[in-house]
């Protein structure tokens, strides 16, 4: 076969860092719990056990799908679940203090639009002014988000492969569903700030966005 050849060109080379690794896979028909009971208890089994082979010593190990999957859950849920949390933590935070200085600009120019409306500014022409206004304040800094989101997504994709994450497709949609929702909600929360807005500079009871 090819163990001798390969254990003599790794002598001939000095190479002591070729090892030969047997690999054996099997299924089974119990339950994920059940799996990770006995891969465990084969685990302590082969832990005393020392194969001797000439001056080699050789080990083995058991591995299960389902123990890796638990392995896995258990270490990135952590992070997972600190990621929505920081993301919703920062995305209220933007929101209220987009909301509060859109409302205090509001106070601010209740006094104008009054001036205006006297010498003959029509409440469609306030419903215009604010959204225009809103429309801007809002949405510039979502397409800067969209823009800097494209330019950063190379690194965020090698970041994400040094955590063996190699689905290119899953990660884009992934992105593209997040920045999609992320929007949505920014468009409902421009709405309101819209209304309250009109309703505080025309004096009056809010109409529905244009």
């Amino acid at each position: 076969g090819y163990i001798r050849p390969l254990l003599t060109l790794a002598a001939e080379q000095g190479d002591s860092n070729v090892r030969l690794v047997w690999r054996y896979a099997f299924r089974t028909d119990l339950s994920p719990e059940e799996n990770i009971a006995a891969a465990a208890a084969m685990t302590d089994r082969l832990q005393n056990i020392s194969i001797h082979h000439t001056a080699d010593m050789y080990s083995a190990g058991v591995s299960s799908r389902d123990s890796s999957r638990a392995d896995f859950y258990e270490t990135y849920g952590g992070l997972f679940f600190l990621g929505i949390m920081l993301s919703l933590v920062f995305m209220f935070s933007a929101v209220l203090i987009i909301y509060y200085k859109q409302m205090s600009e509001g106070y601010e120019d209740q006094a104008r639009f009054e001036i205006m409306q006297k010498v003959g500014m029509t409440k469609e022409d306030i419903r215009r002014s604010v959204n225009s206004q809103v429309l801007t304040v809002f949405f510039g800094p979502l397409l800067l988000a969209g823009l800097h989101l494209g330019f950063a997504f190379p690194i965020v994709w090698k970041l994400l492969q040094l955590f063996n994450l190699h689905n290119l497709r899953l990660v884009i949609g992934v992105t593209m569903v997040c920045f999609l929702v992320f929007s949505l909600f920014y468009i409902l929360v421009y709405r309101i700030t819209s209304n309250a807005y009109y309703t505080v500079v025309s004096g009056g009871k809010g109409m529905g966005s244009s």
